[in-house]
């Protein structure tokens, strides 16, 4: 009987919740699983394994499926990092003017190290914001879902869609009572209703929407050929995957 491996385990918070949770690096399966659905482009099939690495390598302890997106983005940068050491290797066009008017155009590469990143979760802007609608109807917002995303076949908030803000609206609220979707009415009735709302409520959700925290990291660059000093601000996971 071969030994059994026995694999480090580290400690994160859970951004959106400030539930703190255990993890390890990836498996050699793991890792083949997600160059696999990588290599064939499979949007389906890259969203499902993204998912279940997440989950198995939080040991099960979260439900991935209705973690907030940048809760998994934090998640999967920690245990990468942890699988790498946080190394990745990133590279930089150099765009300064110089004396005779030409660019520099110097391709300046830099290994940075992703256990720097941060993330902020606005305390004025975070799931749960009330939004007013009418003197006497409000909606409570939430923040974008993995499930969310993964429904519509997104894994970024690079387009506010429609059915993205609907699906973001937790509970509704009037003077007397609350509504959950699902429970007290339809998405037909929520999109028929959605459409009657004032521009100002509507300027308010898209406003939150955009709020959705993500993953930075400022990086000091200096260009080894004119000497320019810049600085290049990494945001969202897929500006810190090779």
């Amino acid at each position: 009987m071969l030994p059994k491996l026995i694999h480090p385990t580290f400690e994160t918070t859970v951004p959106s919740t400030g539930e703190k949770v255990k993890y390890r690096p990836f498996l050699v399966k793991e890792h083949r699983a997600l160059m696999k659905a990588v290599e064939f482009n499979d949007e389906t099939n890259m969203i499902e394994t993204f998912k279940e690495v997440v989950k198995s390598c939080t040991f099960d302890a979260l439900n991935v499926a209705k973690l907030a997106m940048f809760d998994i983005d934090w998640l999967f940068l920690r245990i990468k990092g942890s699988s790498t050491g946080g190394k990745t290797p990133i590279q930089y066009k150099c765009n300064h003017i110089k004396e005779d008017d030409s660019r520099c155009n110097t391709i300046v590469r830099l290994v940075i190290d992703t256990n720097n990143a941060s993330i902020t979760v606005p305390d004025d802007k975070g799931a749960g914001k009330l939004i007013r609608v009418t003197d006497d109807v409000s909606i409570k917002m939430r923040w974008p879902t993995f499930e969310s995303y993964t429904r519509m076949g997104k894994t970024t908030v690079t387009e506010l869609s429609e059915d993205l803000m609907l699906d973001c609206i937790e509970t509704i609220y009037d003077a007397d009572q609350s509504y959950t979707p699902g429970k007290d009415f339809t998405r037909e009735e929520l999109i028929e209703w959605f459409g009657t709302m004032g521009e100002p409520a509507e300027a308010a959700i898209e406003a939150f929407m955009k709020s959705v925290p993500e993953i930075e990291l400022v990086v000091p660059i200096r260009c080894p050929a004119c000497g320019t000093e810049d600085t290049l601000k990494l945001r969202g996971l897929d500006d810190f995957l090779e």
